[in-house]
């Protein structure tokens, strides 16, 4: 599961009634507790539950029973969005090594090129970090 945690697409699990608590648990300690999910129990039944909240609160409503560990448990996890200032350590590991032989300037040129992302975006971050 921890592969999957800079997924940028939705991820979906089918979960028992019988690890649903523990598998909460295991998706916040990896995706953290406000990352978007969404439960759909029952689906197709008449007394089907639709329910889109954060991680951290699903495992709450559980927890508390206001949420029955009952039936078919769908969980539809969204997928990971980039923040602004999310820079990847590759990319910085690729700077590191440039600014030591070569002007900062030219560095996050060079590596922006390399990771192609945009040269403001790494300026920006290695102007907030260093």
């Amino acid at each position: 599961m921890k592969s999957l945690k800079k997924e940028k697409k939705i991820i979906i699990f089918y979960e028992s009634k019988h690890r649903i608590i523990k598998s909460l648990k295991t998706i916040i300690k990896i995706f953290g507790e406000n990352r978007n999910i969404l439960l759909a129990k029952e689906m197709t039944k008449i007394w089907e539950i639709i329910h889109k909240t954060t991680t951290i609160n699903l495992l709450y409503l559980f927890e508390n029973k206001k949420i029955k560990k009952k039936g078919e448990i769908v969980l539809v996890i969204d997928g990971y969005k980039e923040k602004k200032d999310d820079i990847s350590d590759k990319i910085i590991k690729t700077f590191k090594i440039l600014k030591d032989t070569i002007s900062i300037k030219k560095a996050i040129e060079i590596t922006a090129k390399i990771h192609k992302i945009k040269k403001n975006k790494l300026y920006n971050f290695i102007i907030k970090k260093y």
